[in-house]
């Protein structure tokens, strides 16, 4: 019998623990839209990053492989790059 409250304890436990991820991934969600919105830099930082993780993970691979800066997403001085930003911009406002 205890067994079985104990159980139950723990998928309450479990259940909640999910609702607060997906609320916290979800309030996330909308300030990351809310700042791409107003400053397309958060935009840029994420690029930045991406490219980073790819380079690292290269990196470490025993495989060569070749790459353009378009691929790698580190065109951000690049005029597309720019545009896009400013595209998406725009679509955010609407």
């Amino acid at each position: 019998a205890q067994r079985a409250v104990f159980t139950v304890e723990q998928a309450k436990q479990e259940r909640q623990q999910k609702i607060v991820l997906a609320e916290g991934d979800a309030e996330s969600a909308k300030l990351i839209g809310k700042s791409l919105s107003q400053n397309p830099g958060y935009l840029k930082l994420r690029k930045i990053r991406a490219a980073q993780n790819i380079a690292k993970t290269l990196s470490l691979s025993s495989n060569r492989a070749f790459l353009d800066s378009e691929a790698l997403m580190i065109n951000i001085a690049d005029s597309k790059y720019d545009d896009a930003t400013a595209e998406f911009t725009r679509k955010g406002k609407k």
